[in-house]
């Protein structure tokens, strides 16, 4: 009897821990975990700009405004889906190479296992001199007759 007992309490614990492991994940299917700002892949900048999937579905084409001193940067990271067979493109359009620089894009997929989850795409860009320059980055599907544009991210970028 004793023995009985001891193995239904241990499938309860099993049971109920399995299930805060499951549960542990607030956010939806939709919207990736916001990165840590602390992590050292984001240390080389001297800001980090996040926009999440909400935010393109509410406005989907999104300006901002982002200042830092020459020599210093900022990390732009962006919801995306690549599943769907949208990606950002890999090469910024630049209004002035001399003043801003990309210096690298990454893709990061969704970690866990929800179907549709989204992932991510970093940019990092670097002030080479002082002055304005715009930045503009497209959500598209790149194939021949794929959606172009259906979501932009315009950022002017002002370098001190």
């Amino acid at each position: 009897m004793k023995y009985k007992l001891i193995m239904v309490g241990l499938m309860v614990i099993l049971s109920l821990s399995l299930l805060a492991c499951q549960s542990g994940s607030t956010g939806d299917a939709t919207e990736p975990d916001q990165p840590a700002k602390s992590s050292d892949s984001y240390a080389a900048a001297t800001s980090v700009k996040y926009y999440t999937c909400t935010v393109f579905e509410n406005t989907p084409d999104v300006t901002d405004e982002i200042s830092f001193p020459a020599n210093k940067g900022v990390t732009v990271i962006l919801c995306s889906n690549q599943t769907t067979g949208f990606q950002w493109n890999e090469e910024a359009e630049i209004s002035d190479t001399s003043i801003v620089k990309q210096t690298s894009h990454s893709y990061t997929a969704p970690s866990g296992t929800k179907v549709g989850a989204s992932g991510t795409e970093k940019y990092v860009f670097t002030g080479v001199s002082p002055g304005t320059a715009t930045v503009k980055l497209e959500y598209s599907r790149p194939w021949e007759g794929g959606e172009k544009a259906e979501w932009t991210c315009t950022l002017t970028i002002i370098v001190k």
